[in-house]
């Protein structure tokens, strides 16, 4: 059958892929193969790059088949790890030998125009392939600040889930990437903006800013090739189901859903879920309060400011965070930048330095000097894979 609609599909399992993410996909392809009674077609594949077991998340071990670029893939699903803060983004837990032929062959499947699919820290491999540059792309809240100071060139949201086009730009000129807007019914494609969920200075919703618009880039996908990206393995639940209804027809969608325990697929835009601090009887002030410290850590604004926008005076803001938090505003506040640090400190490639002035510290040794206070280790003894013992070299940015 040559109809590209029954292209083969495959999950491309990455070392410590999610057991989550794996089943997810590999349940969702598999229940449209049964809808369709195309079993020996759409029946997804599980491949690694070199082929053989692998590990998984809680112990689960996977056999795999090699990858095979030539083949005329239809859908290839990246599963990684769950991106939480002690996951790095510096080749998705492979091997260093094994990172330059992985993104040789993605870069060969886009080329082809497979489309590509990626959760959790497989997202980075997208990046670093440059096969996201110019486009909208989901990541888990946690990692939004190291993934956009590592590939400034991908505008970062914090949606669900994306979907975009891919376009091969021509020397000097802009890409045409399309944004994504889905529906619970498919996914219809919008103009690509430079904000991914905003955070406005000053307030306005949490996000990651994209920073500087990307205007000469090139990809070496093919024009029109599809690249989904989601931040947990439930969200690629939903982005398959939308790639599902765009490509074999919406009118699958009402029952396919039902079949994986789900009413409807969510649209991407929606938010994810993030840990609730507070009591849903906390203050509205506290609320905004809390919402203008986390959009501002870069450069943070004095308790007065923050009372001031909020519309209380500064001893009312007080009072609020010590009943609710047990904390002063100020405290609260250097947390909040310190817990930022730390998670480009572990995630990211920027210098300590850069670091310590992204969260809003004046100087090296300040930066440092506050971190310990806070862990009890430098900046630099926390990146470091030793700890203290192998920490004595001085880095030039952090200060005595």
């Amino acid at each position: 059958m040559s109809d590209s609609r029954y292209a083969p599909t495959a999950a491309l399992v990455l070392p410590g892929c999610s057991a989550l993410a794996l089943g997810a996909a590999l349940s969702t392809l598999q229940a449209v193969a049964d809808l369709l009674d195309q079993p020996y077609l759409l029946a997804p594949r599980v491949v690694s790059l070199r082929g053989g077991a692998m590990t998984g998340s809680a112990g689960l071990r996977v056999e795999t088949e090699p990858l095979r670029v030539e083949s005329p893939w239809g859908l290839m699903v990246l599963v990684g790890q769950e991106a939480h803060i002690d996951i790095g983004f510096d080749g998705a837990g492979l091997a260093p030998s094994d990172s330059g032929p992985m993104i040789d062959a993605l870069r060969s499947l886009a080329s082809q125009g497979c489309t590509l699919c990626a959760s959790g820290s497989a997202v980075s491999l997208l990046a670093q392939a440059g096969l996201l540059d110019g486009l909208r792309a989901a990541c888990p809240w946690s990692s939004a600040e190291a993934l956009q100071a590592e590939y400034p060139q991908v505008l970062w949201t914090t949606q669900l889930w994306t979907s975009a086009t891919a376009h091969i730009a021509a020397a000097g000129t802009h890409v045409g990437a399309m944004g994504s807007q889905v529906g619970a019914s498919g996914i219809h494609a919008g103009s690509a903006g430079i904000h991914a969920g905003s955070a406005a200075p000053h307030g306005g919703s949490a996000g990651t800013h994209a920073g500087a618009a990307v205007s000469h880039v090139s990809s070496p996908a093919a024009p029109g090739t599809l690249v989904l990206t989601a931040t947990s393995g439930t969200a690629l639940i939903d982005a398959l189901l939308a790639w599902i209804g765009e490509r074999h027809g919406d009118h699958l969608l009402p029952d396919l859903a039902p079949l994986l325990g789900l009413e409807r697929g969510r649209p991407g835009d929606e938010s994810q879920p993030r840990p609730n601090r507070l009591s849903q009887t906390a203050s509205p002030k506290l609320r905004e309060a809390l919402a203008l410290m986390e959009a501002n850590l870069g450069e943070p604004l004095p308790t007065e400011d923050v009372a001031r926008l909020c519309g209380v005076s500064r001893r009312q803001l007080e009072r609020l965070f010590k009943r609710h938090l047990d904390t002063l505003p100020s405290r609260h506040y250097l947390e909040l930048r310190l817990q930022r640090a730390r998670r480009l400190l572990l995630q990211s490639g920027q210098s300590i330095l850069q670091v310590g002035l992204s969260c809003g510290f004046s100087s090296g040794p300040h930066f440092s000097n506050a971190y310990k206070a806070r862990f009890g280790r430098t900046p630099r003894e926390e990146r470091s894979p030793g700890g203290p013992t192998e920490a004595s070299a001085r880095d030039p940015g952090e200060g005595s």
